[in-house]
């Protein structure tokens, strides 16, 4: 079996899905089941030569760097020209989350700025008439303009590089996909399959976000809408504005659907008829789950207050992270609300804690010699407007972060505007060893309150090292953990925002004001601050006992599992 990832992190990981696909690829189960594998997605010729495929990777073709080492060489030269576009193809290693085991995987990049017009016209006039696709309303989003222009061209080199044999599987990662994937399927290739990897479902992410109610409004109204055999369009009005909404409503044509979340499923369904009757299958995303000791969490906490006390001059017996974007699904406040409510349960039983908050704007990487100007006034426990510090919605936060610290007794907040970690990247004061993974080891507990969560991969992060996971009910994740019968576990801390009773008919639940939501949210704070003050410890028996019990939670949904169980499943499914 030969399967085709279409992706924009066909080379960079850029977020989620580059990290879905390091876990699903570099996976043995993964490997026994695919005989080959091919990623594929767009490039800009900025990029420099023989670095396009990343580092470690290997170029067989590529006209602009006379690279011609491939078999198809003079085939592609040949799509190059017909279709006025550049193509890089070759090779790069995957490393494995956890063993760092190196794993290659072909890749195809395709430069599509100025591909020839005329394909690009007949290709939308198709759409237009197979799937009632009006892409004219949508031609000035150059986001979607890229991928409808990879189409042609991206479909003719995998045709090449697959040959004649089957089955091939292309799979479409988010919307990004969907246009080629499209072309396949028109097609009609009796060997050839094609999948919907749904990682979110965008409308549903834009009315959560965008309603002062947020998950606790759309979740109750989306239930009771579907309940009464309603659709979103017809709950909240026609979304098709939306150039996201409109061609997220064209995955059910494609072969399947795999959602990375209960919820996921639940929404696309929402979208309409055609989705209820589709087959969408549950295809949850992996955690790590490595094996550590009790004594190398030690020396990982025992780095991280070292670091903490470095910064605040008060050393914590108990550490705190969240590892996020400053966006708005993310719902850091909610992590404030249940830290007001928690600080005064710690001054109780004479505890103090550090809660480290990563997250930068647009994930934003300072460089060395930024930081090092920033560590002159005390960055990251101290920020500054200007300059290379606070920018955007970082603003915001920090002032957050500097009321809670002058009001908190045993709880201090540190606002790390990085995208990294490491003494480079944040300060001196942190170890030289300290690399990221200590983070996720030394951790007492990891936030993910979410209003908004497919999945939720880096909520679990640290479950593998026995650290109590806090995160909310929409979170994807929540699932999957109820799947392998965890939810009662000790280090499983969720939070029920979206368990409330609304009052009134649709167009009043939507309309649910933020006051509404915000007492849901404080009375949920109290009880979750309550209930984490009770499983926090310091106690050796405990903790080592903790190590084991997250492990072999974590080793229950580990991407050999989820490839094993529910992903080459799935797609023997379609194949037959």
């Amino acid at each position: 079996m030969q399967v085709v990832h279409i992706t924009h992190e066909a080379v960079e990981q850029k977020g989620g899905i580059g990290t879905v696909l390091r876990g699903l690829l570099t996976s043995a189960a993964y490997r026994k089941g695919v005989e080959r594998t091919i990623l594929i997605g767009p490039f800009n010729v900025d990029e420099p030569g023989k670095q396009r495929l990343g580092k470690g990777g290997a170029v067989h073709f590529s006209s602009l760097d006379g690279v011609f080492e491939s078999v198809h060489s003079k085939a592609l030269l040949f799509i190059e020209k017909v279709h006025n576009v550049q193509i890089v193809y070759g090779e790069r290693s995957l490393l494995h989350p956890v063993t760092g085991e190196a794993i290659s995987v072909e890749i195809v990049l395709v430069n599509v700025e100025d591909s020839e017009i005329k394909f690009l016209n007949e290709f939308k006039l198709v759409l237009l008439k197979q799937f009632q696709f009006d892409y004219l309303r949508y031609e000035s989003v150059a986001e979607l303009d890229q991928f409808m222009r990879l189409a042609g061209p991206g479909y003719e080199i995998l045709r090449l590089l697959l040959g004649e044999d089957g089955p091939s599987v292309f799979i479409s990662h988010d919307f990004m996909g969907l246009p080629l994937a499209l072309r396949v399927k028109l097609e009609g290739r009796p060997s050839d399959r094609t999948i919907f990897h749904a990682h979110e479902v965008a409308t549903a992410r834009g009315l959560t976000e965008g309603r002062a109610g947020h998950d606790t409004m759309f979740y109750n109204v989306m239930r009771r809408a579907a309940a009464s055999g309603l659709c979103l369009d017809e709950t909240f009005g026609s979304q098709h504005h939306y150039w996201k909404h409109a061609i997220f409503c064209l995955a059910h044509f494609l072969d399947g659907i795999f959602a990375v979340g209960d919820l996921v499923a639940e929404e696309f369904r929402f979208l309409g008829e055609a989705f209820r009757r589709g087959r969408i299958d549950c295809v949850f995303n992996g955690i790590p789950s490595e094996r550590i000791t009790y004594e190398e969490r030690q020396r990982c906490r025992s780095a991280l207050q070292d670091f903490a006390e470095g910064l605040t001059g008060q050393r914590p017996d108990l550490i705190f992270t969240h590892v996020a974007r400053p966006v708005v699904s993310k719902a850091i406040w909610r992590d404030f609300q249940v830290l007001i409510q928690l600080d005064p349960l710690l001054e109780q039983s004479g505890r103090k804690a550090t809660y480290f908050l990563l997250a930068s704007e647009g994930s934003l990487r300072r460089s060395a010699e930024e930081v090092a100007e920033m560590a002159k006034y005390g960055w990251p426990a101290c920020h500054q407007l200007g300059g290379s510090d606070l920018i955007g919605s970082e603003e915001a936060l920090n002032d957050a972060v500097q009321s809670f610290n002058l009001a908190a007794r045993n709880i201090q907040m540190v606002f790390i505007n990085q995208f990294g970690w490491g003494p480079v990247l944040c300060g001196p004061k942190l170890g030289a060893d300290v690399e990221f993974q200590a983070l996720r080891k030394g951790t007492d507990a990891e936030f993910g309150l979410s209003i908004y969560e497919p999945f939720g991969i880096a909520q679990l992060e640290p479950l593998t090292y026995g650290a109590v996971c806090v995160f909310s009910n929409v979170c994807g994740c929540r699932a999957f953990a109820e799947q392998v019968g965890a939810l009662d576990s000790e280090l499983i801390l969720v939070g029920n925002y979206t368990q409330a009773e609304l009052s009134g008919d649709l167009s009043q639940m939507i309309e649910m004001e933020r006051k509404q939501r915000e007492a849901i949210e404080h009375r949920e704070a109290s009880r979750l601050a309550f209930e984490l003050s009770k499983r926090l410890t310091s106690r050796p028996e405990l903790l080592k006992a903790r190590i084991e019990s997250g492990h072999e939670i974590a080793n229950r949904m580990n991407w050999e599992t989820v490839v094993r169980d529910q992903f080459l499943p799935g797609i023997k499914n379609l194949l037959l």
